[in-house]
């Protein structure tokens, strides 16, 4: 290429015959400025680096000088013209025009037909996404007369990788930690930015169960750039869950980034076994009799996290004696972890059985490892085979701890004597003796006063102790033995006891009174030392005189006062023995002569209506001078008797100047019609009566009772 200009020449011009001729040629060259760029294409130094060479020449026929160089930004190129669009891309798919480099930025001077070779370095930034990108570089004159332009290609291919954890273990309820690692991948790779980790839920081996990805946790959560030749750590934790069933766990780890790259790997899980059972309840109860087959159930729970391929029962007995039960468990295999499970046992209860309240067994449970335990109750509800009032427990338990040998839980009566073995043992006879002949022929049927009855000559069905009970009614109402006429041998016949409420079954007080059946039957001895004894008294009567002191205050202990329990009044004084005990006087001494006055009756049992006895005699005539302190000519005493409550209130008053003769008290009386002032009936209570006559004054106690 020339330079612009005018250019002159000589032409010289011969011909053949040497003839010549000169003439001046000027050519003139327009000014035509010119440049010329080839396309850079750049290579990668695998260090995030692309490096390549803009070639300018100046094809013009003109000189340049302070070229400028610059860059446009760097498109993805799509699919459709050549290029790659890496889906999932958080960036834009471009690289701006300042991460180009030029060597120079200016060209100073590029003379005609020169050319210039300028290095261009091309630094993606990080996060750029893989594909091929396009750009242009300019080249300008800044005197306007020339510039051009070439296209700036390049290629960017990265990616990330994960390594793979190592498995992770733990126990349920704790947490298994492992790690992995982020690395940048590609030929022509970038810094990756913006890293976020996902994970899905871990798997069982079985398929039937799974951690939740919410059990795992990542950290760092992200990481917001990993160099072209880092390798950054990053520690996984999954928390197992209790009760997590044993066995491999494996789930996914991802990766995605902003460049748009993602990656998998394998998160594994080991979760380690931990067996267990429990049994509910912890005493299993089974209900049955004798010589009978029962069963009863029982859950079990697998409360480990394991899958427990069989369970065993063993049964050992806690009770004494020779018996097995024989308990048969159901048979339990492959109990998977967390299940509940019903199982059934079978008890065979055997007989004969001594009897106990219940029996048990400790029944270990084992299952791969794991042990546990529980009580198997058995109660034996007793039945009596016989019907004779003895269950068949219960005559083994004779048999064996009280010596019955001969008991039979198959014969109500084992000995013949017509009286059933439970009867026998309730009333304390030997249901191994015959009680109405003990084998030899002697009786041992015993009438009330303890004589020997021969028992061919009573009917043992009827009345045969004759103690006035019959047989059925001695066994099935009273429990008496119908062999024993005095059956607690208190000296009463059991049906005389039975006649007066008393109990005929033993010796006891059964009235209250402070003396026993027996002492009531023997009497009192009489305090007049001459050892005879009162009458008995009624054992089913507290007050056999009904005179208000119960027979065990009137005579048989040592603070009694030695009255006749069957006697109202004791010392005949015309006073009752209780009454004499509240005035303070004797019930055994005659107070008839003591003082001057009486009361006769005292007390004195009237109706509720008060329709009779109508009165009371209150006695006031008095002479000392007479033997006997009474005047028989008393028609003209003075008398003044005031009765009052106990409390002191008055109730009437009684005034006059002459007496009744002949009354029951034998002298001059005053009836007290039992009405006080205002003539109104006065009501059950004690009353005091004080008595005054020919300048003398006595005090007596009165009982009225209402009936």
């Amino acid at each position: 290429m020339y330079h612009a200009g005018t250019y002159t020449g000589t032409v010289t011009l011969t011909t053949a015959e040497g003839v010549s001729d000169e003439f001046t040629l000027n050519v003139e060259i327009a000014l035509t400025c010119d440049l010329t760029a080839d396309a850079v294409a750049t290579t990668d130094d695998d260090a995030g680096v692309w490096t390549g060479t803009l070639t300018v020449t100046n094809s013009g026929n003109c000189d340049v000088f302070n070229l400028d160089l610059s860059a446009s930004d760097l498109n993805n190129v799509p699919a459709r013209f050549g290029g790659v669009t890496k889906a999932g891309a958080l960036r834009s798919s471009f690289i701006p025009g300042s991460a180009v480099e030029f060597g120079v930025n200016v060209i100073e001077a590029l003379m005609v037909n020169e050319s210039v070779d300028v290095p261009v370095t091309v630094r993606p930034p990080a996060g750029t996404a893989s594909g091929a990108y396009q750009g242009m570089i300019y080249i300008n004159d800044p005197d306007g007369r020339a510039t051009t332009s070439t296209m700036l290609t390049l290629t960017v291919e990265t990616g990330v990788a994960l390594s793979i954890p190592a498995t992770a273990t733990a126990n349920p309820g704790t947490e298994a930690t492992t790690n992995f690692t982020v690395s940048v991948t590609g030929d022509s790779p970038v810094a990756l930015t913006d890293v976020n980790f996902d994970v899905t839920g871990l798997v069982h081996e079985s398929g039937q169960t799974t951690i939740s990805a919410s059990e795992v946790t990542f950290a760092p959560e992200m990481i917001q750039m990993v160099g072209i030749a880092e390798t950054p750590t990053v520690n996984v934790q999954v928390t197992v869950p209790a009760g997590q069933l044993a066995g491999l766990y494996t789930g996914t780890i991802s990766v995605t980034t902003a460049n748009g790259e993602t990656a998998e790997t394998v998160l594994q899980v080991s979760v380690n076994a931990t067996p267990g059972i429990d049994v509910m309840p912890d005493v299993v109860s089974v209900v049955g009799i004798p010589n009978s087959v029962v069963s009863t159930s029982f859950m079990v729970e697998n409360t480990g996290n394991t899958n427990l391929s069989s369970v065993t029962f063993t049964p050992v007995a806690l009770f004494q004696g020779d018996y097995d039960f024989a308990p048969d468990f159901e048979v339990v295999t492959n109990l998977m972890a967390g299940a509940i499970r019903e199982v059934a046992v079978t008890v065979t209860i055997p007989f004969p059985l001594v009897r106990e309240d219940y029996y048990q067994y400790a029944v270990t449970v084992g299952a791969d490892g794991s042990t546990t335990s529980f009580i198997l109750q058995i109660t034996v509800n007793d039945v009596d085979s016989d019907n004779d009032g003895l269950t068949d427990l219960e005559e083994m338990t004779y048999a064996v701890d009280g010596g019955y040998t001969c008991l039979d839980p198959l014969n109500p009566d084992s000995d013949g004597d017509f009286l059933e073995d439970g009867y026998e043992i309730q009333i304390g006879s030997n249901p191994c003796i015959n009680d109405a002949d003990d084998g030899t022929g002697n009786s041992v049927i015993i009438d009330c006063q303890g004589n020997l009855v021969d028992p061919a000559t009573v009917d043992v069905m009827g009345d045969p102790d004759g103690d006035g009970l019959l047989t059925a009614d001695e066994m099935t109402i009273y429990n008496t033995n119908p062999f024993r006429g005095d059956f607690d041998g208190d000296g009463w016949c059991d049906g005389e006891e039975v006649a007066f409420g008393s109990d005929p079954t033993a010796d006891s007080d059964n009235d209250l009174d402070n003396l026993t059946d027996s002492e009531e039957k023997l009497g009192c001895l009489k305090p007049d030392g001459s050892g005879e004894r009162y009458a008995s008294t009624n054992p089913g009567n507290f007050d056999s005189d009904n005179d208000g002191l119960s027979d065990g205050e009137e005579c048989g202990n040592e603070n009694s006062f030695n009255s006749d329990p069957n006697d109202y009044d004791s010392d005949d004084d015309g006073t009752n023995d209780w009454l004499e005990v509240e005035q303070g006087t004797s019930p055994i001494d005659d107070i008839s002569n003591a003082g001057f006055a009486g009361v006769y009756p005292n007390p004195v049992y009237t109706d509720a209506d008060f329709d009779g006895p109508p009165h009371v005699a209150i006695k006031v005539g008095e002479d000392p001078s007479l033997a006997n302190g009474y005047n028989p000519d008393c028609s003209n005493a003075p008398y003044s008797i005031t009765i009052y409550t106990m409390s002191g209130e008055e109730v009437a008053v009684l005034e006059g100047t002459s007496a009744e003769r002949g009354d029951a008290l034998g002298t001059c009386v005053v009836k007290w019609e039992l009405k006080n002032e205002s003539g109104v009936d006065v009501v059950s209570g004690v009353y005091i009566a004080v008595v005054e006559t020919n300048g003398k004054t006595d005090v007596r106690k009165i009982m009225v009772i209402r009936r």
